[in-house]
């Protein structure tokens, strides 16, 4: 008897990707930026000037018309073109100025040196932070995951949103609260996020090419920040997920402590100036492009109903990368394989690895499955891996986890086989059959394991928790001494000892390290100075926990010179009087 073994073969499609022009790989730009306008004169000016930023890098020609200009620096040290115009004889004026750039892609070896920056600590209106923000950028982890965290954040929370009729960029707490924005917004929230954690913070406005996902290759308005990491200005885009490392198409105008950019006129005489500016225009003139460095391990041949590992290594620059697996789909759409955690926003280093566990779809033993899953890294496909499915071979799931527990609390993950672990969102891995972790922030956290014989996975959702309250604050004013009473109640149940601090102003005025049973009082006695103080009571706590309050103390009006002098002469005149009608 003959046996007939049929085996089929299919080919599935693989899913739509359409990237057209990808700025994330531009590594040199030579571009023609003009901003041009006019002025509208009415009445008698005698002198004009008018403020325009420049690019802060890579400028190699300038024109300027009308020609009589000077370079000047604002309070920042940002560089400005100075236009002055005397005794205008027309009644309009146009203006014109040319700029030829050359821009180099940025990467943390050849970021700018940071020398004077605590002002960039400064709390404005438009980076402004509450407790919730400050809970959510809290963090025991490195600068270079706090960064990637919160711009994963900003990615998974943020709607992105332009509005036509607003020319107004949001605040932060009003993009924290409306979960929308476009570049300025993002940027002000990345910004209040960062500062609220004394991290100092540049806000970048400038142009550049949008992400590959707006398939289009002119050039926006645009906004991105500047992280001080490790003595150095490192370049964060929040919108189109850059870090560390920063494409060319980014052209920088101005360091800022917010969205808050203008660019001035000024006039004098009698009459007025009206300022009719045009929108900027940029033209590229030349580009080169860069390839990414990435090396991929994966099976080429899978059993159905089966989980495997499919990992990257970095060889390409440190920063932050946007990682996406990709499934090949079916005729209905419908992807074949299932991949966990198939998108990542990681901050990656030279050598580092990054692991994805993919189960293959269920095959007869009779059926070939030939099934591509295609990388993507920044918007640019790195490569494509064409897998083989036949038979079945059972890996099972040994273990799954859903846990919450509060920032800083240790969590063991234990397996009885021998493997990897590694998580989602951060480039961590060991191979072992146990694995420490230490809560580092509000938000949910993924770990894997893999082996031959096995796989699970460990979810935790991590959230605030305080161990200590202050209770009942109050104060006391005569003149300039305060009086200051609170309770400090312990929300544990042992005795801990702890730390509390009351700060003046920002600066750190008193600091003692009480063992609080349940609760003890505490009244310190504190001199302010004229005009409103800023107080706040930290303690040391597993999350930020501190009490603001503020308090103003009326300035005395001090007699001027003039004042006395005045005073001094009209003693006498009156003596002098009454010594004549004597």
């Amino acid at each position: 008897m003959r046996k007939i073994i049929l085996i089929l073969l299919f080919l599935f499609l693989l899913p739509k990707i359409s990237i057209a022009f990808n700025p994330k790989l531009i590594k040199e730009l030579r571009a023609e930026i003009v901003k041009e306008g006019k002025l509208l004169i009415s009445g008698r000016i005698k002198e004009i000037n008018l403020f325009l930023y420049i690019p802060q890098e890579g400028l190699e020609r300038v024109e300027v018309y009308p020609n009589n200009f000077e370079l000047v620096k604002d309070k920042f040290g940002n560089e400005m073109i100075k236009i002055k115009i005397l005794n205008p004889s027309s009644a309009e004026i146009p203006y014109k100025v040319k700029f030829i750039v050359r821009i180099k892609e940025k990467d943390v070896k050849n970021a700018e040196i940071a020398f004077n920056y605590s002002h960039f600590l400064k709390r404005t209106s438009l980076t402004d932070w509450n407790r919730k923000i400050e809970a959510i950028a809290y963090g025991k982890e490195t600068l270079e995951q706090k960064v990637s965290r919160l711009v994963r954040w900003i990615k998974n929370n943020l709607k992105y949103e332009i509005n036509p009729l607003s020319q107004i960029t949001k605040s932060s707490l009003e993009t924290f609260h409306n979960k929308r924005g476009a570049c300025g917004e993002f940027s002000n929230l990345l910004t209040a996020f960062l500062r609220s954690q004394n991290i100092p913070v540049r806000y970048v406005v400038g142009f550049a090419i949008p992400s590959e996902e707006l398939n289009t290759s002119q050039f926006w308005s645009h906004a991105w920040i500047e992280v001080l990491m490790h003595g150095k200005w490192i370049p964060i885009d929040p919108t189109w997920i850059e870090g560390g490392y920063l494409d060319a198409t980014h052209i920088k105008l101005a360091n800022l402590l917010d969205s808050n950019f203008t660019e001035s006129l000024s006039y004098k005489g009698w009459g007025s100036v009206e300022w009719l500016p045009k929108k900027p225009t940029l033209k590229i003139l030349d580009l080169k492009e860069k390839t990414l460095n990435f090396t991929v391990e994966s099976p080429i041949k899978v059993f159905g109903d089966s989980v495997f590992l499919i990992n990257l290594t970095n060889l390409d620059k440190e920063g932050l990368y946007s990682i996406n697996l990709i499934s090949c789909v079916d005729e209905s759409g419908k992807s074949l394989f299932k991949i966990f955690s198939p998108k990542r926003i990681l901050w990656l280093k030279n050598g580092d690895k990054i692991f994805w566990i993919v189960k293959a779809p269920k095959v007869s033993k009779f059926e070939r499955l030939i099934c591509p899953i295609t990388l993507i890294v920044n918007g640019k496909i790195v490569k494509q891996i064409p897998l083989r499915v036949e038979g079945e071979k059972e890996i099972v799931e040994i273990a799954s986890l859903n846990k919450s527990l509060p920032v800083g609390e240790i969590y063991e993950m234990k397996v009885k086989k021998r493997g990897i672990f590694f998580s989602d969102f951060s480039s961590l891995f060991k191979e072992d059959y146990k694995l420490k972790f230490q809560m580092p922030a509000i938000g949910n956290f993924n770990f894997y394991f893999y082996s031959p014989e096995g796989w699970a996975r460990f979810s935790f959702s991590s959230y605030e928790k305080l161990s200590f309250k202050i209770e009942n604050l109050t104060y006391n004013l005569t003149n300039s001494n305060l009086t200051l009473s609170f309770f400090l109640i312990n929300l544990d149940s042992k005795p801990t000892l702890t730390t509390f601090k009351i700060l003046l102003n920002g600066n750190e005025i008193l600091r003692e390290r009480v063992n609080v049973i349940r609760k003890v009082f505490i009244q310190k006695r504190i001199i302010l100075k004229e005009g409103c103080n800023l107080l706040r009571i930290e303690v040391k706590d597993n999350i930020p926990n501190y009490e603001e309050f503020i308090v103003c103390i009326e300035k005395k009006k001090a007699e001027g010179f003039l004042k006395k002098f005045i005073n001094y002469i009209s003693a006498i005149l009156n003596f002098l009087k009454r010594l004549i009608r004597m």
